[in-house]
């Protein structure tokens, strides 16, 4: 795999750590992963790693859990 694209889902299981890995990663070089946000509201990719939740306007990186 040269790179994995990660659907920003704001998770709180094991998946959350390939998700903090991406998004500590961004930028680097030799980044493994990228993390891809969405707006669930609106049913589209964001330009940014955070994501919109269904029901919220609040964009988040990561789950607070």
């Amino acid at each position: 795999m040269v790179l994995g694209l990660i659907l920003n889902r704001v998770r709180t299981d094991d998946f959350a750590a390939i998700s903090k890995e991406a998004a500590d990663s961004f930028g680097d070089e030799d980044a493994k992963y990228v993390l891809q946000g969405r707006d669930e509201n609106k049913g589209v990719y964001t330009p940014t790693q955070e994501s919109v939740l269904m029901g919220s306007d609040t964009p988040q990186l990561l789950s607070v859990d």
